[in-house]
């Protein structure tokens, strides 16, 4: 048997609810990442704001940006330890 692949029509998608989406769920991680730096890394200060940053985004996406921020953690780290032109470090693969 075929598949038959149904799409929806462009004009049929609300544009203006996925960027306002976008918009909200970058505030509420702006606003998570910044109560955990302002208390020294001690998310255990920030529990309102990690929630409303998991009902704000995509499970998905906080997965994605709080492995970018433990990512950029260490690569600063090594940048502020390194000597110059030392190579920065590969990304974790996540495994």
């Amino acid at each position: 048997s075929k598949c038959k692949i149904v799409r929806m029509p462009e004009e049929k998608i609300n544009k203006g609810v996925l960027v306002e989406g976008r918009k909200l769920c970058y505030k509420v991680r702006d606003e998570y990442f910044a109560c955990v730096d302002a208390n020294n890394g001690d998310a255990s200060k920030c529990k309102k704001l990690k929630k409303a940053f998991e009902k704000g985004c995509p499970a998905s996406w906080v997965t994605h940006f709080e492995r970018k921020r433990e990512e950029l953690k260490k690569v600063q780290v090594y940048l502020n330890a390194s000597p110059p032109n030392t190579p920065p470090p590969k990304p974790d693969d996540g495994k």
